[in-house]
């Protein structure tokens, strides 16, 4: 069996911060977008990825189900880190938005 490392980003849209977004015709089309995949061994991979647009809560949201589809579905896969940049707790909202259209660059974090 492999082992795999994970490290997945999201990102809270700070575009949509009004909570009836919904209501109001959001029809963006979320993405996926794979910024950096390698093999660091025979048994380790590394993959950072990041989704969006996202409205408030649905990190949360996403996050959590993934780390269970990855921790109680596939044997021998497990998160290694979770790194989180002023956020008090695991279960704040990350508003800040990481991506530059300018300079067409994201910048992480890592929502705990």
């Amino acid at each position: 069996m492999y082992e795999y490392k994970h490290n997945n980003i999201f990102e809270e849209s700070d575009q949509h911060k009004n909570k009836h977004a919904h209501l109001l015709g959001y029809t963006r089309t979320l993405q996926w977008k794979c910024v950096e995949s390698r093999t660091d061994s025979k048994r380790f991979y590394y993959e950072c990825f990041i989704l969006s647009p996202l409205m408030k809560g649905q990190a949360d949201t996403i996050g959590i189900a993934m780390q269970r589809a990855l921790l109680g579905k596939i044997e021998e896969t497990y998160i290694t880190r979770v790194k989180s940049e002023k956020v008090p707790h695991k279960y704040s909202t990350v508003s800040k938005k990481y991506y530059s259209k300018s300079s067409d660059k994201y910048y992480e974090t890592y929502v705990g």
